[in-house]
């Protein structure tokens, strides 16, 4: 704590906070210990997308203005010429945990490392898997589709360069009634609370 930072209010609350004389002690003694509060809610289950047995072509898919979609420059010009087509993808359940506050792109993935996908094929086979589901922004399904509330999937080819991966983003455009995916080099961006980080198992 900072000079600054050590009035006797502040002093006065960290001592109640922890009990008095025997927790600030029991803390000291590592008897106890202080834990993060969680910035992401409960994980919740979704819906189980069958396996694909036909060969998945993630450029046709997110074609740039395909209808009731549309993909951003970014990715038009970042993944789609690098995703390659993959001729299965296996069965995927949904899950899904809401950022409680808003919360840094780091700070998400260390919390639910579940989140992280490592094959760009597959996230874009499950991205367009949801979404085929709400084609319309109907509002029962996992996907949320208030105006512009964000859907997150997180790519990390390599898990020692998390820089290196991709945040990509499923948007309901409901002024435009079409389905907006983006995708953006992962910088610690802070997320928006409420937004919904969905995992690969």
């Amino acid at each position: 704590m900072s000079k600054a930072n050590k009035t006797p209010d502040r002093i006065q609350a960290v001592w109640n906070i922890h009990g008095g004389e025997v927790g600030i002690d029991a803390l000291l003694a590592g008897r106890t210990k202080i834990v993060a509060v969680s910035q992401l809610g409960e994980l919740k289950k979704g819906a189980v997308i069958p396996a694909r047995t036909k060969k998945f072509v993630p450029k046709t898919a997110f074609k740039t203005r395909k209808e009731g979609r549309w993909s951003s420059p970014n990715m038009a010009s970042l993944i789609l010429p690098v995703a390659k087509p993959i001729a299965s993808v296996p069965e995927i359940a949904t899950h899904y945990r809401k950022l409680e506050t808003q919360t840094r792109e780091w700070d998400i993935m260390k919390e639910y490392p579940e989140s992280i996908y490592r094959d760009i094929r597959v996230l874009l086979a499950h991205m367009d898997s949801l979404t085929a589901l709400q084609p319309s922004g109907e509002a029962e399904g996992d996907l949320l589709v208030e105006n512009y509330a964000a859907n997150l999937f997180f790519f990390v080819p390599d898990v020692n360069k998390p820089r290196g991966g991709f945040v990509f983003i499923a948007i309901w455009d409901s002024d435009g009634s079409k389905w907006y995916f983006s995708a953006s080099p992962l910088d610690g961006f802070v997320w928006p609370a409420g937004s919904r980080v969905f995992s690969n198992c």
